[in-house]
């Protein structure tokens, strides 16, 4: 028990004369280990002079579940409507967004649009290319390879190409979208760059074109309504000149069975689909022309954005401290091993 007691205190001496080595070793080397911390915070401050900043732009937005009342299809397609056209209108639902907000045909055609830039019109496949030095070949910051309005089917390969690698790096680097939590109408999408102006503009040209392409398509289902209309009102005006006509002959001839009865029934269908496409066709029109959106912004991020990279003050710390700690450990570890002198 005796022995016990004095071998700890024993090992309690020497932990404490040891601790001591090591502070007034410390303590005397402590100009060394300024300097090492010093030069740890230069190399830190480097560092972060070549830190690309990091801007994001977010906006929460609800999507409307958009549900055309269309006609069934067995009556379209007897109709002569496209019923591709008409059921495209699926794309825009909550289910398939996320796809619709991240295809190529929207990106590409948000990358061909323009914003102003330095008092000048550039479109954001150029502005991206700029900042990250997509085309090396070209040494002129001013020769563009998408100029604004160009025509998407006059592209060349090399065009096509780079559009391409702009896509993927945009999908994979800069863009993303995801649903809030658990509801299912409510989405956030982010847009991250190194530039301020091409993360709140790019993510606006995405919201345009979409929400163009949407009335695009609204409008092309209200042609093809239009049409349809247009046409039954012309064979339904035929029928009505047939019917007038057969009534007058069937009066003279006292005829017993006449075609009257089958125009009756021709011009009563026709009037029956005419009630119910004038009726959907006006109903388009007010669903066009309506305040609601497909898209309603809840939320989004305005000026200035704030730079979300790393601090330099906060880089240049940590690299002091952990170039001094490295230093202690080694300094310490030589004491202990006795390769350092008092």
């Amino acid at each position: 028990m005796i022995d016990s007691e004095l071998s700890e205190e024993i090992s309690l001496n020497d932990f404490l004369l040891k601790f001591k080595r090591f502070s007034v070793l410390i303590l005397k080397k402590w100009k060394l280990i300024f300097l090492v911390v010093l030069f740890g915070s230069l190399i830190g401050y480097i560092f972060s002079l070549f830190t690309t900043p990091s801007y994001r732009a977010e906006s929460k937005f609800l999507v409307k579940d958009y549900r055309p009342t269309s006609i069934n299809g067995a009556l379209a397609s007897s109709l002569g409507f496209d019923i591709n056209m008409i059921e495209d209108s699926r794309i825009y639902s909550n289910n398939t967004f996320i796809d619709l907000f991240k295809s190529r045909k929207v990106i590409e055609n948000s990358l061909l649009k323009s914003f102003k830039h330095k008092n000048r019109q550039i479109t954001f496949a150029d502005y991206y290319i700029k900042l990250y030095g997509l085309n090396k070949k070209t040494t002129n910051k001013y020769i563009n390879l998408f100029p604004v309005k160009a025509d998407r089917n006059q592209f060349s390969r090399r065009q096509d190409s780079i559009l391409n690698i702009i896509y993927n790096n945009v999908i994979c680097n800069n863009l993303s979208i995801k649903r809030f939590d658990k509801n299912q109408s409510l989405f956030i999408a982010e847009v991250k760059s190194i530039k301020e102006d091409f993360s709140i503009n790019f993510l606006g040209s995405i919201f345009e074109v979409i929400l163009n392409d949407f009335k695009l398509m609204k409008t092309k289902n209200i042609n093809v309504l239009k049409q349809r209309v247009d046409s039954l009102k012309q064979e339904t005006n035929t029928l009505l000149i047939k019917k007038q006509s057969s009534t007058l002959l069937t009066d003279k001839t006292n005829l017993f069975f006449s075609e009257t009865d089958k125009y009756d029934l021709d011009f009563d269908l026709n009037i029956k689909l005419l009630t119910k496409l004038t009726e959907q066709l006006e109903i388009s029109k007010l669903n066009l022309f309506s305040d609601s959106q497909l898209i309603q912004i809840v939320d989004s991020s305005s000026r200035p954005l704030t730079d979300e990279r790393t601090s330099s003050i906060f880089i240049i710390l940590i690299s002091g401290i952990i170039s001094g700690a490295i230093f202690v450990f080694v300094l310490l570890l030589k004491k202990a091993l006795g390769l350092v002198r008092n």
